[in-house]
């Protein structure tokens, strides 16, 4: 089985939220200011979206990535002006990726720019997520956040397995006020209903 998740993760302030509804990713944007009830299997699970519950734009990153259909490309989002970018943290993120031969997975310079002038013009954390699984197996999974520079947080699969080791969802999500206690995050569960948090209502 397949699955793969690539979104942009934000604290819902009324900032974050006008403008999302301007931008030209508004179709993509969902706004989730509480977890159902419903979502829980395990009592142990349970988390909530933060205290300004999460603005998610769904579905941005690579073109060819899984789960990507009727989303947006990563090539299409250029920064008005250019800045600089972390050089240990590009480093990092390209050996990650190119330990598991998935180097073409490796976001370009100006989406990591784009989303560092998200940041500063929202004036809060803005948190880029993307995970590849195939057999339940993570094929890769990263974490981009940007705020007070720019930190990078990767999965260590095999360490993950065991429950220990660093998990770049949690960490992730932490920089965005969602405290994860376990890897169980309802928003990634296969029967979570986006359409009701659409901030564009059809």
């Amino acid at each position: 089985m397949s699955w793969g998740a690539h979104s942009i993760f934000t604290a819902a302030t009324m900032h974050a939220v006008d403008w999302a509804a301007a931008s030209p990713l508004a179709h993509l944007a969902h706004v989730v200011r509480q977890v159902p009830d419903d979502a829980w299997y395990r009592r142990e699970w349970m988390h909530d979206a933060g205290p300004d519950g999460l603005l998610v734009l769904r579905r941005v990153g690579h073109p060819g990535g899984y789960g990507m259909k009727g989303g947006l490309s990563w090539n299409e989002l250029i920064p008005e002006q250019a800045a600089a970018l972390d050089l240990d943290v590009s480093a990092g993120l390209l050996a990650y990726l190119a330990e598991r031969g998935m180097e073409d997975q490796c976001p370009p310079d100006g989406f990591r720019r784009w989303l560092q002038s998200v940041a500063a013009q929202l004036g809060q954390a803005v948190m880029f997520y993307s995970c590849s699984m195939w057999a339940g197996e993570i094929e890769h999974e990263y974490v981009l956040v940007y705020g007070e520079g720019e930190q990078l947080h990767t999965t260590d699969e095999d360490a993950a397995a065991n429950g220990i080791g660093d998990d770049a969802l949690i960490k992730g999500l932490a920089e965005v006020s969602v405290n994860l206690p376990t890897r169980y995050f309802a928003l990634h569960a296969s029967g979570f209903d986006w359409a009701p948090h659409a901030l564009l209502k059809r």
